[in-house]
């Protein structure tokens, strides 16, 4: 028998995940099965597992598709591998927040296909390019990816429910005792918090600063010792 009924549009991979992402961005990950999947496209399930042998194969081919949006056009050598590193960090956090329902996936997926491992590929030559050692490096790119993964989180709740939290900073934030939150007190005094963009932004340069600060302060510490 044919995968497909004659006169429908013919079922590709490409359309399989472009049907997956759209039911994630509107339902969340617990909204996608391949039951809900074939009916998203108007085909049985079984039909599916003609162009993706798995749901764990759909998963990764879900996350390549948000991780795709996050083209090379940061990197560029003749840009100083610290611009570059922020350039590459904003990429991804964009990426992530253009699909905030599958964010799910990527916090806990591994990466491990080659659409998924490229940007981590360019930092990590970005941040060794900067005199980072490649165990630093990994451990440098690691942490970004957590901070913007778990930034990313933050801030797609905060779009979720943005009257809760203007709520909260307006009413819960300025009634608190005086005596027991004075720094608290006088920060909203100065007027409003960062926006939440604003504050990623300053988390990644203190992130990416400091990583570079470190590899700046071993070189110097071997110039001094005279080791390599």
């Amino acid at each position: 028998m044919s995968p497909r009924t004659t006169g429908q549009t013919p079922l590709t991979r490409e359309r399989i995940v472009q049907a997956a992402l759209d039911i994630v961005d509107r339902e969340g990950l617990e909204g996608l099965s391949m039951r809900r999947l074939g009916a998203e496209l108007g085909v049985d399930a079984s039909t599916i597992y003609y162009h993706v042998p798995n749901k764990s194969a759909l998963y990764d081919l879900v996350m390549d598709a948000v991780l795709s949006a996050m083209s090379e056009t940061w990197y560029a050598e003749t840009v100083a591998p610290r611009e570059r590193a922020l350039a590459g960090a904003r990429a991804f956090r964009d990426a992530l927040l253009a699909h905030p329902r599958a964010l799910p996936l990527v916090a806990g997926r591994p990466l491990r296909t080659e659409v998924s491992l490229r940007p981590a590929e360019l930092l990590l030559g970005t941040l060794a390019e900067a005199g980072l050692s490649y165990p630093q490096a990994l451990a440098a790119v690691n942490g970004i990816s957590h901070y913007v993964v778990g930034a990313a989180l933050s801030y797609a709740a905060h779009l979720a429910d943005v009257e809760y939290h203007e709520d909260l900073e307006e009413g819960e934030l300025s009634a608190l005792p005086e005596d027991r939150f004075p720094h608290i007190r006088a920060a909203l005094a100065e007027g409003r918090l960062m926006e939440p963009a604003q504050e990623i932004d300053a988390g990644l340069e203190a992130l990416v600063d400091g990583f570079l600060a470190r590899s700046a302060t071993a070189a110097g510490r071997r110039t001094e010792t005279g080791r390599p």
